[in-house]
């Protein structure tokens, strides 16, 4: 059985996740700490999930970026479902019908679509980092943002949409 090699872990990355998620977790605990609710079942969801999402974080980590170049096109495309199947069989929680519900478990399928984006967009930039003397890697960058962008703004939900234009904005910048 082979090891797991933490040696070509990117640290730096790892421990700025875990950095700033410990922070958010920080935040949601003095805040339950002020109010009646400490120890409610929010920092306990709250837990959980950060604990799932650290060992995702470092799993995915273990994969070669050429594993994500291969399945971009269609997590992006499982993105833009999910975006669409919301609409129609969403629930609405604060205004916004951007949530699924299973067992007690709320789940954004906008937050899976925000990463299917970015690994997508980012397998399309670059593809064609030596073609950005013309306006093609903008145009086509900009046409995988639109569909996601906009599927977010029918929930009407202006928060994602306006991160996911900021997102793809950085992308071209960098």
């Amino acid at each position: 059985m082979r090891a797991l090699h933490v040696a070509h872990l990117d640290w730096v990355l790892f421990g700025a996740v875990f950095f700033i998620t410990s922070f958010g977790m920080l935040g949601i605990f003095s805040l339950e700490y002020t109010t009646d609710q400490f120890g409610g079942p929010f920092l306990l969801r709250q837990s959980i999930a950060w604990g799932l999402g650290i060992i995702v974080c470092f799993f995915c980590t273990r994969f070669q970026s050429s594993l994500f170049e291969c399945v971009s096109a269609w997590l992006y495309l499982l993105g833009i479902a999910l975006l669409l199947a919301v609409l129609f069989f969403g629930e609405t929680i604060r205004g916004t019908q951007g949530w699924f519900q299973f067992a007690g478990v709320s789940f954004q399928p906008v937050e899976f679509a925000k990463v299917a984006f970015i690994v997508h967009c980012a397998h399309f930039l670059s593809k064609n980092r030596d073609h950005f003397r013309t306006w093609w890697p903008l145009l086509g960058s900009a046409a995988i943002a639109t569909a996601p962008i906009l599927l977010t703004l029918l929930q009407p939900d202006a928060g994602s949409a306006l991160v996911m234009c900021m997102i793809w904005f950085i992308m071209v910048m960098l």
